[in-house]
């Protein structure tokens, strides 16, 4: 329960420092401050989503058998290993602590971290745009 909280805490403060930086940046920049705050934040978050995005794609093993395929015509192959890379090898222990507690951190930092400040930072400009346009 502690941890869910402590991860919700963090999101919430990456998303509200981000959202200080594009308005810092706005700041710098020339022009009008809400239009550039607009921009900056929308674009900031446009590229956490491509993160996001890249990420969910590596993470469920999208290219492994496209690298399982480069590494047998790139490398010569021992004839004593079994010639049938199409099948898919679970460990007979299955994952250790460690290793579920690594790959749900991987997740948290390159999933849902950016993805939950992504959206944070997009409706956040659709919202000022909507109230730049039509006030």
């Amino acid at each position: 329960m502690y941890v869910a909280k402590r991860k919700w805490f963090i999101r919430i403060i990456l998303s509200i420092t981000f959202s200080i930086l594009s308005g810092m940046i706005s700041i710098i920049t020339e022009g009008k401050f809400l239009t550039n705050y607009i921009n900056i934040s929308f674009m900031i978050g446009l590229f956490l989503l491509m993160i996001s995005g890249v990420a969910v794609v590596i993470f469920s093993g999208f290219f492994d058998l496209f690298a399982k395929g480069w590494k047998q015509l790139f490398f010569k192959s021992d004839p004593s290993v079994d010639r049938s890379h199409w099948r898919y090898e679970i460990n007979a222990n299955g994952e250790s602590k460690d290793d579920l507690l690594r790959k749900n951190a991987k997740r948290e930092l390159f999933i849902f971290i950016p993805l939950f400040i992504s959206l944070f930072l997009i409706i956040q400009s659709y919202f000022f745009l909507y109230l730049l346009v039509y006030n």
